[in-house]
């Protein structure tokens, strides 16, 4: 970001929040500032998650543009529950230190509570706590697993497969890099029609829109994949649909 920074850009594309936190550091105070257009796509829940409400604040400014993305919990517990009616327990495993694990969190504690489904948690600090505390959970007789938007947890994913294979039980999972084992379905955002929405707004900005125009959106195109295979190792019934 050094040699970024000092350029003479009119247009910075970031991918995270944490590097457009940076790049707002380094541009403060800055008069050139004014006129850099920002896009940017990020996990984060609101507008206001961001350290310090930089993002909302800057939004404010006029000159960031981009994509708010989330992960789907809410869809991701409705569909546990279609494929599940009688479902009533499941644990989930997440990282204090995690912003957006503890949103997910959140979410997850109210749409279980509509749900009829009683949330097990249990807290981590670093990976090499992961199994045991899955391992915890499936003691408890959760009948699933579920991981949200957790770097920590998905950095070991693994770990949460295995507990869920001992315990013949399926993992549900906030994105679809880890469908395999145990994990019986994915429900994410598909980040590369984000990155291409992302896209599209940087070309209207360099065709001369202005940012005031186009804003921040929250976008979450859904991508669901499924295992049928897992089933085979799931001792409950879990009934996929026919599409």
């Amino acid at each position: 970001m050094k040699s970024i920074g000092k350029g003479l850009f009119i247009l910075f594309l970031v991918a995270g929040v944490l590097l457009l936190l940076d790049l707002e550091n380094r541009e403060k105070g800055k008069k050139e500032a004014l006129k850099i257009a920002v896009f940017k796509m990020t996990t984060r829940p609101s507008l206001d998650d961001t350290e310090d409400g930089v993002l909302e604040a800057l939004t404010q400014r006029g000159y960031i543009d981009g994509i708010v993305t989330f992960q789907p919990v809410e869809e991701t517990f409705v569909l546990m529950k279609q494929i599940k009616p009688n479902l009533k327990k499941v644990g989930t495993v997440w990282c204090t230190s995690e912003t957006c694990s503890e949103a997910c969190v959140l979410l997850a504690r109210k749409k279980c509570a509509e749900l009829g489904i009683e949330l097990l948690e249990m807290s981590v600090e670093n990976t090499t706590q992961i199994l045991e505390a899955a391992m915890s959970l499936t003691a408890r007789g959760v009948e699933a697993l579920w991981v949200g938007g957790d770097n920590v947890v998905e950095a070991a994913i693994d770990q949460m497969i295995n507990a869920a294979a001992k315990a013949k039980i399926p993992l549900i999972i906030n994105n679809t890099n880890s469908v395999y084992g145990n994990t019986l379905f994915g429900l994410g955002a598909k980040y590369t029609q984000v990155g291409y929405l992302a896209g599209q707004m940087a070309a209207d900005v360099l065709e001369g829109k202005p940012t005031s125009e186009i804003g921040v959106r929250n976008m979450v195109p859904l991508h669901l994949l499924v295992n049928p295979d897992a089933l085979n190792n799931i001792r409950d019934k879990w009934e996929l649909p026919g599409q």
